[in-house]
């Protein structure tokens, strides 16, 4: 995968030693220029310092924290093209013996025994067989001194809420999981879709007695958020004594923290959070940064729990946090990770789901037993096996007939309604019932090219289209916080006629629908399709997974995390050996937190 250059013209010429590393596409010509600036500041380096300066840039902008010189060079490779590129430089690479000498020798370079409390004066930091600069390390160490303290102190239980979680959950490993956490000043709840992550947390909630004022709920996305309150809803509501208008409303971390862009969070060390308990659910979705300002933000005597399904998207930010915290699947053990607990047992799927055992294949890396799963052609899991790039019409019309059919039903739900926003929940659930999934926004079977396609088969119903592509019945993303009404990155909702004949949108809110002009709703664009990432924390009736036949994003992760967004039937668009070069690719971020926790944790 070659980096974007300007010509070596514009490069720092004292490292031309590097530009051969730019030609063949493993450097970018930003990296140079880092480290340009860092020679300049702090003055010239060694070659290979130089190098690992550079690769140490290019792994924070590809959302590692570090460089692993462990396998070097192959360890820095992010996927099979990058790997090919790094192969080619063979001859030009310093060996692994000599990187770690020139690291440990020179006087840029902070050594630090993993897990010490040594301080570094440098901008570069070398701990145990990873190099940082010193940024990232310290946000690092910060969580994890942090974490490895507070997720093994323990709380001693009231037992009248241990009965009453008992009485919620029975015998069970939800029973097991709230008991845990609660016990713990830090703890994780995690596991797959419809485990019942969030009617555990609802007992919780019931079982503390804290009035609902003292606890906090918060996600990743304005989406997860929004779900996450429709479901602690659902689950509270039926309770004897509990009103809908007091049970806690999810919010995003951003708004949690007021984190603005550029802009310190007003939620801090000295200004902490007023809450009790703070719950973040979806937190595969959250990155380093914003752990650490989560961290910073805690009451002294709070209590933190973080739900999720670390087999899932990491966050488009730098990080892997909740799986550093919980580690790979067979180190989940009790005694390895005594602040988590796995949910296991199935509860939205029956046994025999399709679904289920989809998901539970391809996190397991079982190529052979996903391909064989997807030719069965299950009542609710299908695939409709394409050839490479192909954009037939013909060939997915059984997908862009079924497509086509939703968004004429919506177009004409919408232009039929007159009622009240509140009343605008059937139109909602029409426009989530089904929803095509795809890896990028742009190319041969894209976000785009889809949305172009559907958008194209309305024509004679929708008219006349807005400048900005409005319309009645369009459903709509939000791609930007609009603090002033209420409607952030992720929101979801469907444009109809306002009460003044303008164009309004109809936000999808746990509360109720309201109600925000076209004009006003942030920036917007066409719903029909979306890509996988903006697709955590929602959830589909129906759902068609649109797979690329190679590229970075095709991996196990994001093949995962698509299939969990399907309730109720799945079809899968792509070819046989897409789907195995999904479920043999992982993602891995090169990190130290999990290290760093379980060093201080020993």
């Amino acid at each position: 995968m070659t980096e974007q250059t300007f010509g070596h013209q514009l490069l720092p010429k004292s490292l031309v030693h590097l530009f051969a590393f730019v030609d063949a596409g493993v450097l970018s010509d930003v990296d140079l220029f880092v480290v340009d600036a860092m020679e300049r500041h702090f003055g010239s380096m060694p070659e290979t310092l130089s190098l690992m300066a550079a690769m140490t840039n290019r792994a924070v902008r590809h959302r590692h924290s570090c460089v692993v010189t462990r396998g070097w060079p192959q360890s820095s490779a992010r996927g099979d093209d990058d790997a090919e590129a790094i192969a080619s430089l063979i001859d030009a690479w310093p060996t692994e013996k000599d990187v770690v000498r020139v690291l440990k020798e020179s006087s840029q370079v902070s050594c630090i025994e993993p897990g010490s409390d040594d301080e570094p004066t440098t901008p570069l930091v070398f701990d145990g067989d990873r190099l940082y600069f010193e940024r990232q390390w310290r946000l690092e160490r910060d969580v994890a001194v942090y974490l490895s303290t507070a997720m093994v102190n323990t709380i001693d239980l009231d037992p009248t809420a241990i009965q009453e979680m008992k009485v919620r959950l029975g015998e069970s490993d939800q029973f097991e999981a709230a008991i845990n956490a609660l016990s713990h000043t830090v703890s994780t709840i995690t596991g797959g879709p419809g485990t019942g992550k969030t009617h555990t947390i609802g007992a919780m909630l019931m079982a503390l007695q804290l009035p609902f004022g003292e606890i906090a709920v918060a996600a990743p996305t304005g989406k997860a958020a929004t779900r996450i309150s429709a479901s602690l809803g659902n689950e509270l509501s039926n309770i004897a004594g509990v009103e809908s208008a007091d049970i806690p409303k999810a919010v995003t971390l951003h708004r949690l923290l007021k984190m603005r862009p550029g802009v310190a969070p007003r939620m801090n060390k000295n200004n902490p959070l007023a809450a009790s308990l703070i719950v973040v659910d979806e937190c595969s979705m959250m990155d380093l940064t914003t752990m650490s300002r989560l961290i910073d933000a805690l009451p002294k005597d709070a209590q933190l729990v973080l739900t999720g399904d670390p087999d899932q998207l990491a966050s488009v930010e730098m990080g892997t946090v909740l799986s550093d915290i919980v580690g790979e699947v067979v180190e989940r053990t009790v005694e390895n990770r005594p602040w988590n607990r796995t949910l296991t047992t199935a509860r939205r799927f029956h046994s025999d789901s399709g679904i289920a055992l989809l998901a539970d294949a391809v996190r397991q890396g079982d190529s052979d037993r996903v391909v064989g799963l997807l030719e069965e052609d299950r009542s609710d899991i299908h695939f409709l096996e394409v050839e490479k790039d192909d954009t037939s019409e013909k060939t997915l019309r059984p997908v862009l007939d079924r497509a086509k059919k939703q968004a004429a039903e919506l177009v004409e739900a919408a232009k039929s309604f007159h009622g009240e926003t509140q009343d605008a929940g059937e139109l909602l659930e029409l426009a989530t019932s089904f929803k095509i999934l795809c890896a990028h926004h742009q190319g041969p079977r894209s976000v785009a090219w889809f949305d172009r396609i559907i958008e194209r088969s309305l024509n004679s119903l929708v008219g006349q289209r807005r400048a900005d592509g409005g319309y009645i019945g369009r459903p709509v993303l939000v791609t930007k916080n609009d603090y002033l009404h209420g409607v952030m990155n992720g929101d979801v909702g469907v444009t109809i006629r306002g009460r003044l004949g303008d164009l309004s949108i109809v936000i999808d809110d746990p509360l109720e629908p309201k109600d925000v002009p076209a004009s006003f709703a942030g920036d917007l664009r066409s719903w029909w399709a979306m890509t996988v990432h903006k697709s955590q924390g929602s959830e589909f009736d129906e759902l068609v997974v649109s797979l690329p036949e190679e590229g970075l994003l095709l991996s196990r992760e994001l093949l995962y995390t698509a299939i969990t967004r399907a309730k109720k039937d799945l079809t899968i668009v792509g070819s046989v050996d897409a789907v195995r070069r999904a479920v043999d690719n992982r993602i891995e971020r090169a990190s130290g937190l999990g290290a760093q926790i379980m060093a201080r944790r020993s």
